[in-house]
């Protein structure tokens, strides 16, 4: 429930942020201006943790709980759940820690991308 609510709060907060950034971004582009101007790749934020938890979605796609660090000015350090594709933990189990970039997807939630596993002696600052 804790992560359920964490997770709403973020999604607020994004939207919130959107939000102001948005309206002035209307008023500075030309009518005419390409398509392409207007959409934009989900911005990605890079981050460790190590990884709580991996369960089976679907066949290409795994649901993976992974407690992070504080991402400064987005996100306090925090235990999360995220999609990441199954290539993408090739190498990796519950238990490692990892570097890795998160993603919100349009559809709502998080992804995690880029994961490469670190040393075990590796220090994190995770939430208690």
């Amino acid at each position: 429930m804790r992560n359920f609510i964490a997770s709403l709060l973020l999604l607020v907060l994004f939207a919130c942020q959107s939000g102001g950034s948005h309206e002035s971004h209307e008023h500075t582009h030309d009518s005419a201006a390409p398509a392409e101007a207007e959409t934009t790749a989900p911005q990605a934020y890079a981050t460790r943790g190590e990884i709580v938890e991996i369960s089976k979605s679907t066949d290409s796609q795994l649901i993976v709980i992974i407690s992070h660090e504080a991402i400064p000015d987005f996100m306090r350090a925090m235990q999360m759940t995220f999609k990441v594709e199954k290539t993408a933990l090739e190498g990796l189990d519950e238990g490692d820690k990892c570097s890795f970039e998160m993603r919100r997807l349009a559809a709502g939630g998080y992804e995690a991308i880029k994961l490469v596993k670190l040393p075990d002696s590796t220090k994190l600052v995770l939430a208690e």
